[in-house]
């Protein structure tokens, strides 16, 4: 694969999470940048969306009787 540059306009705050993030993976921006990119062609080209990709994933906890919001949210939801 051939390598070809980009000039990207960031603002202060994202360049400085993306060099702290890039230290925390122990990699570079530009792989991140790169890795965003490719995990993206790959959800266009699944096809799916969002929600259909996620469905059944996540399951979710019954509320502890003693949490009173937790069960009226949970009965207003469901």
């Amino acid at each position: 694969m051939s390598v070809q540059r980009i000039h990207l306009h960031l603002s202060k705050e994202s360049l400085a999470f993306g060099r702290q993030l890039a230290r925390q993976k122990k990699t570079s921006i530009s792989k991140l940048v790169e890795g965003f990119f490719l995990t993206g062609r790959r959800q266009v080209q699944s096809g799916k969306s969002f929600s259909e990709r996620w469905a059944g994933k996540v399951a979710l906890c019954a509320p502890d009787n003693s949490d009173r919001r937790g069960t009226q949210l949970a009965k207003k939801h469901a």
